[in-house]
């Protein structure tokens, strides 16, 4: 999109398309204010992707445009953005995500969590970090639902429980997911987190691969190398 583009999209988001004051509109104006945000927010996210060290990023004034009208997904983004760049901004970032995620918008109440367990904030208790991951995972975020469970099994910013980190891995192989399988096996391949079962853990990085699951594949292929290796060793 060109730049004269973008600054017709930030001058209609500056004028009566917004989300907080939707009383009086038409469902057509509510439905264009909604099309504007979140095409605002995704052009300003690619823009910064490909101009991350723009000072006065255009990127960054279509994200803060979006956020300002209340766009959840802008306010995500935004809040990342400022906590995790060369100029960071902690604390805006960090206000950005609480809005977002008292919105309901899940991804940022997964990395408000992970930023608190991550000490990356103003100093917080890790019952709050905790309560956001939660929070995130039970309204169906699986990002949130598989760093829970890699921070149960490692005692990564949480107490270490690695029965329960386990028992949700193998709940999420019962329905199907494949990134379960590879992690599981994995895990216990290697003895990370859960109690080292070598054949167990090919078994279930087989079933990955066969899932056509790439890191599955790599590891198989690695693992196979090393034992290949080790037998030449041992003649």
């Amino acid at each position: 999109m060109a730049s004269k583009e973008l600054q017709l999209l930030l001058e209609n988001l500056s004028n009566k398309h917004f989300l907080h004051h939707s009383s009086g509109i038409t469902e057509l104006e509510f439905a264009t204010a909604l099309a504007l945000l979140a095409e605002a927010s995704q052009i300003g996210s690619l823009y910064l992707d490909v101009y991350p060290n723009d000072p006065a990023s255009l990127g960054m004034e279509l994200l803060r445009k979006a956020a300002e009208k209340h766009y959840p997904a802008a306010m995500y983004e935004l809040g990342c953005r400022l906590i995790e760049e060369e100029s960071r901004d902690t604390s805006e970032g960090e206000n950005w995500l609480r809005q977002a995620a008292e919105l309901g918008n899940t991804d940022a109440m997964w990395a408000l969590g992970s930023y608190i367990l991550d000490d990356e904030l103003q100093p917080m208790k890790e019952q709050e970090g905790v309560y956001w991951l939660k929070q995130a995972y039970q309204r169906g975020n699986l990002k949130a639902l598989y760093e829970w469970i890699g921070r149960l099994l490692d005692g990564d910013g949480v107490e270490q429980n690695s029965q329960e980190g386990e028992r949700l891995l193998r709940s999420l192989i019962d329905v199907g997911q494949v990134m379960a399988m590879r992690l599981l096996g994995q895990r216990q391949y290697e003895g990370m987190g859960i109690d080292k079962n070598e054949q167990e853990g090919i078994y279930w990085l087989n079933q990955a691969a066969h899932e056509d699951d790439v890191q599955a594949k790599a590891l198989m292929r690695q693992i196979e190398m090393d034992n290949g290796k080790k037998e030449r060793n041992e003649r």
